[in-house]
């Protein structure tokens, strides 16, 4: 007689319970004799009970429809499944194909009362996986709350000490990382030196990236990607945010139909814990960076068969939507194959080729040519009196704001250090017995309250002079524009009035039939007052737009005084 023997186990089951593959092998071979079975296969799979396409237990399935099986072997009940819908398919089947079923720790009988002690047997084992997975979610983040660390996150520039749980700084990584902030800072106004950039420029050093690539036949490569993951990646400020994403069961997608796949959610950011790990880079450092990252295609548009002015900041006003809108060019009907002529048009993202998860974007493209006319028009008309332009940037008083920045972060800096005094005069006074347990406990949260608050107004205030200070440079760029442009306005190339432009304009945003100016600075734009009556017309193909407007704002949405 012939016995299949199925196996299954995973890793909190071998820790908890000693389900070991070998355990079960043994007992499920001697079971195996007692049943007088000279011949067995044996099956194991190491994957969840919750998944049903099993590898080994299709393999299982399979080989009982060929026949010639007498006994179908299982350790226990929730070996064969933790779901109690699939535990009945597989003993469905293994019923059809006339085999015989036998558990070690469980005694099977094919009859009504048999089956549904079976079934009760199946929800408990699905019962009692919900709860593993609620305790080891409780001791992670129990674990977290400590400061330390649930697993190795494998943070290029850190090592991982898994006796104390910790990261430690790896200096020779360290050392590589601080060149990639440096190189993305010491690019000036209306410059770029982004990811790609930076991806090789290590390539061409010979540096080592932090994984080896799968296949072993390909050169080991900085990418893209990575560097960007890197610049990105708050961690090197000194916090680690744990608990960030559930992937819970992500890791069997493999084995999983398409429609039944699992996939990463992100936590409310309550839930998140965070913790301290030692700093590579300072917070002024890695906020300078995010801005410069942020600001990349508004200074180093990506290329296209056609020239696009204001690639990168054409944005889609209708409601809901605001992606961005691409530079496109669309084909004339009409025209013969050998005489070709195109449309320039900025179309929405959402729209064509379309954003997978979002609804198609119902707005219509818009001729390039015309959007960037006015918005050169308008750029000229603030840049043909530098002295007015010059006036406005004087009257903004940005030193002085730097320096009410500054001062306040030296006052939030000297009430930490006294909240920090304070509270370890507290702690002593609970150590010698001079202050009750409750009283302490009562003061020592109202103090964390108080640190919490002052570090958040802080990490607000650092960003505020952070981005006063990359103001002034603009500032500095722009009267430099001013003084090399402004005489020769219509003499400048695309690329000039492009650079011009990205200095002096945020985005534009298309709402419809009206267009809004956004501005990069506030303040620098001479004041004009009157109603809003300039009318454009787009003729896109097939209808024409008009009764539309044009308005200038600061980047917070403040209106401008329209232009006549």
């Amino acid at each position: 007689m012939l016995a299949v023997i199925y196996i299954r186990v995973s890793t909190e089951d071998q820790a908890r319970e000693g389900y070991s593959l070998e355990v079960q092998e043994e007992k499920c071979r001697q079971r195996a004799r007692e049943l007088g079975c000279g011949r067995v296969e044996v099956y194991h799979d190491d994957v969840t009970g919750e998944i049903l396409n099993r590898p080994e237990l299709m393999m299982v399935l399979d080989r009982l429809k060929q026949g010639g099986v007498d006994y179908f072997i299982c350790y226990d009940p929730d070996r064969l499944a933790r779901s109690l819908m699939n535990q009945l398919v597989i003993t469905e089947k293994v019923e059809k194909a006339k085999v015989k079923i036998d558990f070690i720790n469980f005694e099977w009988k094919n009859t009504p009362d048999g089956k549904l002690f079976y079934q009760l047997r199946g929800s408990i084992a699905e019962f009692e996986k919900a709860k593993i997975l609620m305790r080891t979610n409780d001791g992670k983040r129990k674990k977290a709350e400590k400061g330390l660390l649930t697993h190795n996150p494998r943070l290029y520039g850190y090592s991982f000490d898994k006796e104390k749980d910790i990261l430690i700084i790896n200096e020779e990584d360290a050392r590589v990382l601080r060149m990639m902030y440096s190189w993305v800072l010491e690019a000036g106004p209306g410059q770029y030196v982004g990811p790609y950039a930076v991806a090789r420029r290590l390539n061409d050093m010979g540096i080592p990236p932090p994984r080896e690539p799968k296949n072993k036949d390909k050169e080991a490569l900085w990418h893209r990607a990575t560097v960007r993951r890197i610049l990105t990646n708050e961690t090197y400020t000194g916090v680690l945010h744990l608990r960030v994403e559930d992937s819970t069961g992500v890791k069997n997608n493999r084995y999983r139909p398409q429609e039944e796949k699992i996939s990463r959610k992100k936590r409310p950011r309550e839930d998140w814990c965070s913790t301290q790990v030692p700093p590579i880079i300072d917070r002024q450092t890695w906020d300078e960076v995010q801005y410069r990252l942020r600001d990349a295609r508004r200074v180093r548009p990506g290329k296209a068969i056609e020239q696009y002015m204001l690639s990168g900041m054409v944005q889609c006003g209708v409601p809901g939507c605001g992606h961005t809108m691409h530079g496109n060019r669309i084909r004339k009907k009409g025209k013969v194959k050998d005489h070709l002529e195109y449309y320039r048009y900025y179309v929405c993202t959402a729209k064509s080729p379309g954003i997978t998860g979002v609804d198609r974007c119902a707005s219509s493209n818009v001729p390039a040519e015309r959007v960037e006319n006015i918005v050169w028009d308008k750029v000229a008309g603030w840049l043909a009196d530098p002295k007015v332009l010059a006036e406005e940037l004087k009257d903004q008083g940005l030193g002085d704001n730097l320096k009410s920045i500054n001062d306040e972060i030296m006052t939030v800096g000297r009430l930490m250090e006294e909240a920090s005094t304070e509270r370890a005069r507290i702690i002593r006074g609970y150590q010698k017995g001079t202050i009750p347990e409750e009283e302490a406990d009562r003061i020592l949260l109202g103090i964390k309250d108080r640190i919490g608050r002052m570090e958040k107004r802080l990490e607000e205030l650092n960003g505020e002079s952070r981005r006063q200070q990359l103001m002034e440079e603009e500032q500095q760029a722009l009267r430099e524009a001013v003084d090399e442009f402004a005489g020769r306005l219509e003499e400048l190339t695309f690329e000039e009035k492009q650079y011009v432009i990205r200095l002096l304009v945020d985005k534009v945003i298309v709402e419809g039939r009206n267009i809004i100016i956004k501005g990069r600075i506030p303040g620098i734009f001479p004041g004009i007052s009157g109603p809003v009556n300039s009318v454009y017309q787009f003729d896109n193909g097939n209808r024409t737009l008009g009764g539309g407007s044009v308005q200038e704002c600061y980047p917070d949405g403040r209106n401008h005084h329209p232009v006549q």
